[in-house]
């Protein structure tokens, strides 16, 4: 080789080194921290500037896995996708967040040049987002189960919360003066409401507190979430109701550091 022909190919050799290197300093890199919230969707951004249409653009982690290429996702199909908004940029979008997506990404042409280089770290979200259901001046009848329910694009979800409002006991009895006569079967009632209700039972009117026997029939219907009243039903059977039984009958109803109770006089009629 002829000094000219081996200065020419110096030459060459020293432009195209001078040439790459050029190219290397030409496009401006993004590289940035993203905060990328917990179950949402996240984009990562990737800008050719000078664009070329000769090359083509991908994203890799940083385990140098090939996320994407072109327009095309390569892994974590149903979790990633790309969108050009312009014709020089490659956005990456991660459509729902999880743990495992925390990594360093890598936006690249195919000769190798890196565009972007964004570390993605995850943040929960902190404290309740949404609507907020408030209900004022609340009341026992606001005792319920509540569903909030929330609705997107990718389908519906619900929550059920149940709320519970506490008040102090309230008895009611269903007659408060009775008079029958000696030898009738005697039926009194009495409605108890109160959250919690611990205990609720009758008394008879020498202040004992009345169980089923030989005497008394004692029957009790429980509240229950949709009625939340518990009656109680005292029976002094026929036959066995005299004289002595005369005097005040009481529905108790024992709640939380609390107590209410309901009176009924009971007398027998005089014969005549």
């Amino acid at each position: 080789m002829g000094l000219k022909q081996l200065t020419s190919h110096c030459i060459q050799i020293v432009m195209f080194v001078f040439c790459m290197k050029m190219v290397d300093g030409a496009y401006r890199v993004i590289n940035m921290t993203k905060s990328c919230v917990l179950n949402h969707e996240c984009k990562l951004p990737c800008r050719m500037e000078p664009f070329s249409y000769t090359i083509s653009v991908l994203w890799f982690n940083d385990n140098n896995e090939m996320l994407t290429r072109g327009n095309q996702v390569h892994k974590h199909h149903r979790n990633l996708r790309i969108e050009k908004p312009a014709y020089n940029e490659w956005v990456l979008y991660i459509l729902r967040v999880n743990r495992k997506f925390a990594d360093k990404y890598r936006c690249k042409t195919s000769d190798g040049y890196t565009l972007s280089e964004i570390t993605v770290v995850i943040e929960p979200i902190e404290g309740i987002k949404g609507h907020t259901l408030i209900i004022r001046d609340i009341g026992r009848y606001a005792s319920d189960n509540y569903t909030c329910i929330a609705t997107n694009e990718h389908g519906t979800a619900e929550r059920e919360i149940k709320l519970t409002v506490d008040f102090y006991p309230e008895v009611t009895v269903m007659e408060s003066e009775m008079s029958v006569t000696g030898g009738e079967m005697v039926i009194m009632g009495c409605a108890v409401q109160a959250s919690p209700l611990q205990d609720a039972f009758w008394t008879n009117n020498e202040g004992d507190r009345v169980t089923s026997n030989w005497k008394y029939k004692l029957t009790e219907e429980k509240e229950t979430d949709h009625f939340p009243v518990r009656f109680l039903e005292l029976v002094i059977k026929s036959n066995i109701f005299s004289k002595q039984d005369e005097g005040n009958y009481t529905c108790h109803g024992v709640g939380q550091n609390s107590e209410s109770k309901d009176v009924v006089i009971l007398k027998v009629k005089d014969v005549g």
